[in-house]
């Protein structure tokens, strides 16, 4: 972290100008938002000396091979339009009363009592700016054990229920005069309303409507947060290993549908454990795969995306997809001059095309790449 941290000061604190000087097709791919990644990305170079975005190529190549001379898989499917949305959030319905919030405020508790400098956001308190809704208690969400669901939901509520302590919490909030200040290593839940929502949240929430309502909104975050998390580990199976399973003649993929739990003998276990028998007995030419539709996950490695940079709207645009889908927005094709407070607008990529857009380098090199954006 102090190599990566040494490395950003030198380029004014812009991690993105940093990542550009050591692996410009890196920064060339990450949105110049997304510190997490960035940082990710130098945290890598810093300690193996070699570009993030080389070592992705090498693993794309050796993706074409196995591990193992014949492979099976059996993927339990199941579709979101026949009820998997409903069975996620009563997932978390239950996980909430198995003691999840307990689990919360026992990690809350420990970020306090513990205090993690590799989790800490730095200078949090020199900045003064107020801490970040991705932030904990000051500690950094996209970090370590914290990106798991449900930290950065319940973010807004831990520090509700700090201003109703009237504690100084590790965010650099400052408590009123006749506050009594908490040593730096004191637990946050020798407070009164730590201590009760321990023993009994529910009358807590009775008590504290606003402390009620954070509480919900918290838990609905984390059910969409879960939704979407869904839906991007169906995706990467698609992308990561149906796509091998079809061009790999040792590689078997079994899909089966377990959205009906009341059909999972039939159409999930039977059949899971014939195919399995048929592949351990039989040549591999014998159990064939399951036929997906991958053209939606066939697509561009995510260390090869382009970021493009609309200085008519004032911004940057991650991936083509994004790209193409901004030039027809109404967004765009309402605004008929560049924004001048831009910061990434090259005067002379506009001035060649007339006010229109380009795809500039995050690199900064001042290149543009002029793009049509289908207006007559």
């Amino acid at each position: 972290a102090a190599g990566v941290d040494a490395l950003i000061a030198q380029h004014g604190g812009n991690e993105h100008a940093a990542l550009a000087s050591v692996d410009e097709t890196m920064a060339r791919c990450l949105h110049p938002s997304d510190v997490r990644k960035i940082r990710r990305s130098l945290e890598v170079f810093v300690a193996s000396g070699q570009q993030h975005s080389r070592l992705l190529a090498e693993q794309q190549d050796h993706e074409a091979t196995l591990r193992f001379d014949r492979v099976c898989c059996v993927w339990l499917d199941a579709q979101f339009e026949n009820g998997l949305d409903e069975r996620l959030d009563k997932r978390i319905d239950k996980m909430m009363q198995l003691g999840l919030f307990r689990e919360l405020l026992a990690l809350h508790s420990l970020l306090h009592t513990a205090q993690p400098s590799a989790l800490r956001i730095p200078d949090l308190q020199e900045s003064g700016q107020p801490p970040s809704v991705k932030s904990l208690c000051g500690y950094d969400c996209g970090r370590g054990i914290l990106q798991t669901i449900g930290c950065k939901e319940f973010a807004a509520y831990f520090r509700l229920a700090h201003e109703k302590d009237g504690m100084r919490s590790a965010t650099g909030e400052q408590p009123a005069e006749s506050e009594v200040e908490v040593g730096a290593n004191a637990s946050a839940a020798s407070g009164a309303i730590f201590q009760r929502l321990e023993e009994d949240a529910a009358q807590v929430h009775a008590e504290h409507a606003d402390l009620g309502q954070a509480f919900a909104a918290a838990v609905s975050d984390m059910k969409r947060a879960t939704r979407v998390y869904a839906r991007r580990q169906r995706k990467w199976i698609l992308h990561r290993i149906a796509n091998r399973a079809q061009t790999l003649s040792t590689f078997s993929l079994l899909q089966l549908d377990a959205s009906d739990l009341t059909t999972w003998n039939d159409k999930v276990l039977q059949p899971a454990l014939t195919h399995m028998e048929a592949w351990l007995t039989q040549s591999k030419d014998s159990v064939p795969t399951s036929k997906l539709d991958t053209s939606k996950a066939s697509r561009t490695p995510r260390f090869m995306w382009k970021t493009y940079d609309c200085a008519k709207c004032g911004m940057v645009l991650h991936g083509d997809k994004e790209w193409e889908a901004h030039l027809k927005s109404k967004r765009h094709r309402k605004r008929k001059a560049p924004r001048q407070d831009h910061p990434l607008a090259a005067a002379k990529a506009i001035a060649s095309t007339g006010g229109d857009e380009a795809a500039i380098s995050p690199a900064g090199n001042g290149e543009g790449v002029n793009e049509d954006d289908g207006e007559d």
